[in-house]
């Protein structure tokens, strides 16, 4: 005879089985992918359930910064182990793959709006497809391996650089996107207050597989920067091969003019022009204006 707890259970399996919509694309699947019985799916209904409305929400993801959930980026996933249905939770895949994205991106100093640009996302026109030839060949060639670009305010350069270096970093590689306008003085600072931090920081700049050198020449600067900053930064990545891109609003022999004031601090810009030219695989002008499609 049958106990009056058993009867109540059954009366409750009956009841979510009225709940349930055994033929669902959603149940159907979750049955295939774990290896689920009809009598499993009633057992775990609530963790089923749960799963589900959370999975929704993630089918419908507006993107990481609208996240609507208040445990941002965490998603949760089904396992079967030991005959036993259980539900976990961890960071979405979308949120996982921006952890490594920043761990491979030493510095961004690039608008926030710009993170998510690639090089497949840009319009393939002439400008864009030859400036990405450029940096595509600068990247291969192992004895100068400096890439200059130029031109006017409002050319889109640091727009098409950040592309560039969101695309690179899906190799693996590491890279640092410099704005030299404020990070030239920072390094400049930490110099005098931090040694120890200035040296992490260098070593960085120095070593990266990638460095964008952006508003490059946007400055006066001092003979002691460019001995104590610049120049070893320059030297360190010419002298070994390192893959290097400048940016700037002016030409490589108008640059000059914006180092400094004193006679000692032009001498040292010289320096680096020169170390610049020896390791400089092309320099290339991005013009402004309306592009045509190819």
């Amino acid at each position: 005879m049958k106990s009056t707890r058993d009867i109540n259970a059954a009366n409750v399996d009956k009841d979510i089985e009225s709940l349930i919509d055994f033929s669902s694309y959603d149940i159907q699947t979750l049955m295939q992918e774990h290896d689920l019985s009809k009598e499993e799916v009633i057992k775990y209904y609530n963790l089923i359930e749960s799963y589900l409305l959370d999975k929704k929400v993630c089918d419908r993801c507006p993107g990481l910064s609208m996240c609507p959930k208040a445990d941002q980026y965490i998603q949760a996933t089904l396992e079967k182990k030991d005959g036993e249905l259980t539900r976990k939770v961890g960071y979405c895949t979308p949120y996982r793959e921006k952890l490594k994205v920043d761990s491979l991106f030493l510095l961004r100093d690039y608008p926030e709006e710009f993170s998510n640009v690639v090089a497949s996302s840009l319009t393939k026109t002439k400008r864009v497809m030859s400036l990405f030839k450029s940096l595509a060949d600068t990247r291969q060639n192992e004895t100068k391996p400096f890439l200059y670009v130029h031109g006017q305010l409002g050319s889109g350069r640091t727009y098409l650089l950040s592309a560039y270096a969101n695309t690179f970093i899906q190799s693996g590689r590491t890279a640092a996107f410099m704005d030299c306008n404020t990070r030239i003085d920072e390094l400049k600072s930490m110099t005098i207050s931090d040694k120890a931090q200035f040296e992490r920081a260098i070593k960085v700049l120095c070593e990266c597989d990638l460095l964008i050198l952006d508003e490059f020449g946007n400055w006066y600067l001092s003979e002691y920067t460019i001995a104590n900053v610049l120049y070893p930064l320059i030297a360190y990545r010419a002298k070994n091969k390192k893959f290097t891109v400048i940016s700037s609003d002016y030409s490589l022999s108008d640059v000059a003019f914006t180092f400094g004031d004193t006679q000692s601090a032009k001498v040292r810009g010289k320096q680096v022009i020169s170390l610049i030219k020896s390791a400089l695989n092309e320099e290339v002008v991005v013009q402004k204006g309306v592009e045509q499609k190819l």
